[in-house]
């Protein structure tokens, strides 16, 4: 391999590690093109004269910009007495996206597997590479025409980014709550990416974001709100990912990578956390070679915090923490061709119940009134024409008295849990069957069983109040063949995919429930099981290719056909007594146009009846297959332009789609045309496609600057949104929209003890039309009001503009160093709902973290002191409303108060 030094950086002309569990052995090719390997058939002395070049532009880029350039830059000849090994060891580090000066490691290069023992080691001297696999194989980050951000274990400990939902905080234009929108789990996430994504949390519904652990797809919501346990490296996709990624990335995709085991010796490292509300953590990391073949790493954590909402009526604490996680990897070498790794992973949480708080109540709501009037509000009984309930501080009451409670205390009578089971196994292998074809194969199983209990309306009250609980099992199989023509100049993917999902949902919903003492009648709503049994399956196959008709310039294409199934039978039967509820019946009324007859579940009625009952006095809907088939051709192109080694720009189109479904949590017959009476079918909603185009630039300066920005414009087509109609929350296609923004982001290192980190984003979203099935359904709504959605209306966890900022500065002491560092994360005015209810929003926000870290020489040990939340900000994180419905609730989630902790860690 020939290196040659250029600005403070060393270019390698020579094959890079393409394959992150193959880097020890794959010494002689390169599978990917990139600025760095495309001079290696140059000659040397064309080579330093484009340095030399290249020096003097980034020389001047830097006094542009008011910075100090690179030392090396100064002069592009080598210094004597060193050869070019040797230049190239001492000044090129590798260090993963967003790290701190603090945190620069050496070369990912050679013998040390990227971004693992490379990361692990820390040496002041700003920024350098970047290793990630955004388009399924190693690249540097400067390289890859896709608006990426990653960032390294350490670079996430440092600012004291423990979980996945906290990536809000550090990656413009993306928003991530931990608690989906009625779901009452703190486990059951929503994520949105540039506008895209989905707020329903069920299994007959996707997400709009793709979730990844170590190459397995995360299909559901629940359990992607995870412990970063033992990470090498996160990253963050932004736009749609259809190619390589498939199914439900229609808005990006988020990817993490655990750590791999090691050859390099036993190695590991073990850690406690205390702090404020009785936080308590241990964790621990072992990596033993158990021989030259093979290798094994295990890493286990135990998380407890009290919550920190208090529940006046029993003094009960929500949104604590109380996580058992533990996952094991085995590793197996057998020569430098071949390579098997096994990765098994279990994850407990046990909680008290989601940080919900009460968030309005709508005091002429049919529920509402129910409610106060079975437990005897003074002054209020049931009349016609209705009358609200009213407005004081009696408990008996159903109305806004409980706003004053505050964003850290709520009067609940609901025996409120959230728990989540999850575990699987993974086996990945990799054969390099000839220089130029790798294939890998990537098996997985997984189980998730989240459990949750919540009181939607939040008050003494029974209103509406859900227990949800699934039983998902999920088989992944994915195929690829990755290589490179003789000549280098063209690189290809292939592959095929196969996922199967089945789930038994059990979501009993109980509303008010009143029996009559004499005739033991159900007077009054009472409970229902939204149950339902889910199949899934799809099946896809892609091919992508770049080509490099110049050592400038690539173009890339791909394409990827995609087959979803979908399968769903209800079981919605009055629900029985249980979870502290008593009940023994169910009665709803029939929307128009079969107004005045109702739906009576359960035991027949023998006293004088209310309504005329019509109907199954069994099922809410009929227990029947409801099936569809969606599929989809989605393209891509990429046309990269490679200026100078340090700049690169290039030109997008990517297309995601995201099947139907059918919407399985129903309260209320739905009348369309496949179910005239309401009760044949369940109602069901079309796919969503988004076509992105986007124009990109990235810009490195030795270990002084990285920047990268992207502008792009997105057309989503039959957008799929939830809205009430009636009683029930349903998905419907929504109509079209237009979604234009850009992000910045980078990190600049003035001088060699100081970082900055850096990133703004901008989303400006805008429905264009909507569907005649939404115009319908809203038909009743005048514009602009409550619960309508309206062609201004902004998207759903989607705020304008995302900014954060950070620094770090390593202050040498005289045994190890100090190292200070704060951040900053804002977000403008978010809403949580299509209708963008102001009773749940949220004002635009900041959030402020710190901490100062001591590490002991050669990082034996460090010790940290950290704040979250450092200005004590109350902030919503997610919101759910019901206010235009018979149930009349709202309901929001806030983030946790400022926090304090202090951790040591011991390496070894």
């Amino acid at each position: 391999m020939i290196e040659k030094v250029w600005k403070k950086y060393t270019i390698r002309i020579g094959p890079v590690p393409i394959f992150p569990s193959l880097s020890n052995h794959k010494q002689g090719r390169s599978v990917s093109h990139g600025p760095w390997n495309r001079y290696r058939e140059m000659g040397m002395k064309n080579a330093t004269s484009l340095a030399m070049r290249c020096s003097v532009s980034a020389t001047a880029l830097c006094l542009a910009l008011g910075i100090a350039a690179p030392a090396a830059a100064q002069s592009s000849a080598e210094p004597a007495g060193q050869t070019e090994d040797q230049i190239g060891d001492a000044d090129q580090p590798a260090i993963e996206a967003g790290t701190s000066a603090a945190q620069a490691s050496p070369p990912s290069y050679g013998d040390e597997p990227a971004g693992q023992e490379a990361a692990s080691t820390r040496d002041a001297g700003g920024i350098g590479v970047i290793t990630v696999t955004a388009r399924r194989r190693e690249e540097g980050i400067q390289n890859v025409p896709i608006s990426v951000a990653a960032f390294g274990g350490e670079a996430l400990a440092d600012r004291q980014i423990d979980s996945s939902d906290k990536l809000t905080q550090l990656a413009p234009n993306v928003q991530f709550s931990a608690v989906a929108p009625a779901s009452g789990n703190s486990s059951s996430s929503a994520i949105f990416i540039r506008g895209v994504g989905q707020t329903d949390f069920l299994t007959s519904t996707d997400p709009g974001v793709g979730f990844y652990v170590d190459g397995v797809y995360f299909a559901r919501a629940s359990g992607t709100a995870i412990s970063l346990l033992d990470v090498e490296r996160v990253e963050v996709l932004r736009g749609p990912q259809g190619t390589l990624f498939g199914r439900n990335t229609v808005g990006g995709a988020i990817q993490v990578f655990s750590a791999r085991p090691q050859f390099s010796g036993i190695s590991g490292n073990a850690g406690a956390v205390v702090g404020d509300y009785d936080r308590m953590e241990v964790r621990g990391v072992v990596n033993v070679p158990i021989s030259d073949t093979l290798a094994f790493r295990g890493a286990a954590i135990k998380r407890k915090r009290d919550g920190y909402v208090t529940n006046i009526l029993n003094g009960r604490d929500y949104g604590d923490v109380n996580t058992f996680a533990v996952r094991a990897s085995l590793l197996w070498q057998p020569n430098d061709r071949f390579e098997a790794l096994l990765i098994g992973d279990y994850t407990k949480d046990d909680l008290n119940g989601s940080p919900t708080v009460f968030g309005g109540i709508n005091t002429s709501a049919a529920f509402v009134r129910f409610a106060s009037a079975i437990a005897g509000c003074p002054g209020f009984a049931l009349t016609s024409p209705p009358t609200p309930v009213p407005e004081n501080n009696d408990r008996r009451c159903a109305n806004n008295q409980y706003l004053a409670l505050g964003p850290y205390q709520v009067a609940s009578n609901a025996p409120s849990r959230s728990e989540l089971e999850m575990y699987g196994a993974g086996l990945t292998l990799q054969y390099d069957v000839a220089d130029w074809l790798t294939v890998k194969s990537i098996t997985a199983y997984r189980e998730t069983k989240p459990f949750s209990i919540r009181d939607a309306d939040n008050t003494p009250l029974l209103i509406l109040e859900t227990v949800n609980s699934d039983d998902i099992k999920q088989f992944t199989q994915e195929l690829q063949f990755l290589g490179e023509t003789a000549n280098g100049r063209l690189n290809y993917q292939l592959g095929a995919y196969y996922f199967r999902e089945t789930d038994f949902q059990f979501y009993p919903v109980y509303l008010p429930s009143q029996i009559s003492q004499t005739s033991g009648e159900e007077l009054r709503v009472g409970g229902l099981n939204n149950n339902a049994d889910i199949k899934n399956e799809s099946i896809a196959f892609f091919a992508q290719a770049t080509y490099a008709f110049t050592e400038k310039l690539d173009l890339t294409v791909g394409l990827r056909y995609t087959r979803d199934e979908k399968e769903a039978t209800p079981f919605e039967t009055a629900a029985g007594s249980g979870f502290g509820y008593t009940n023994v019946g169910y009665n709803v009324a029939y929307p128009a146009p079969l107004n005045g007859q109702t739906v009576c579940l359960g035991p027949p009625r023998t006293g004088p009846a209310a309504a005329t009952c019509r109907g199954s006095t069994v099922y809410l809907f009929d227990p029947v297959l409801n099936s569809r088939t969606d599929s989809r051709f989605t393209p891509a192109a990429t046309l990269q332009y490679q200026w100078t080694p340090e700049f690169m720009t290039y030109a997008s189109y990517s297309q995601g789609f995201k099947s139907g479904g059918f919407n399985t949590r129903i309260v209320q017959p739905v009348i369309s045309p496949n179910s005239p009476t309401g009760r044949e079918f369940l109602p069901a909603f079309d796919p969503e496609t988004v076509s992105s185009y986007e124009l990109g630039g990235k810009l490195l300066i030795g270990r002084t600057l990285r920047l990268s920005a992207a502008v792009f414009r997105s057309k989503y087509d039959d957008i799929q949104i939830v809205v009430r109609e009636g009683v029930a929350p349903v998905v419907r296609n929504a109509g079209q929209a237009t979604i234009d923004g850009f992000e910045v982001e980078g990190s600049v290192s003035p001088i060699g003890p100081l970082i900055i980190n850096f990133g703004a984003g901008y989303t400006d979203f805008q429905y264009d039309s909507f569907t005649p099935a939404l115009e319908t359904g809203q038909a009743n709504l005048a514009p602009g009001a409550l619960g309508r959605v309206d062609l201004d209306d902004m998207q759903a966890y989607t705020p304008k503009w995302s900014l954060n900022g950070g620094f770090a500065y390593e202050i040498p002491v005289g045994a190890g160093s100090i190292t200070p560092r704060v951040d900053v994360a804002y977000r403008s005015k978010t809403y949580f709902d299509a209708p963008n209810t102001e009773q749940i929003a949220q004002d635009g926000y900041a959030l402020v973290n710190a901490l100062i870290r001591y590490e002991a020489p050669d990082n034996r040990f460090t010790l940290t002191a950290g704040v979250t939340n450092l200005t004590d900000k109350a902030y919503r994180g997610s919101g759910n409303s019901s206010l235009t419905a018979a149930s009349g609730y709202a309901e929001v989630t806030y983030g946790p108060p400022r926090m304090f902790t202090f951790e040591g860690v011991i390496n070894f």
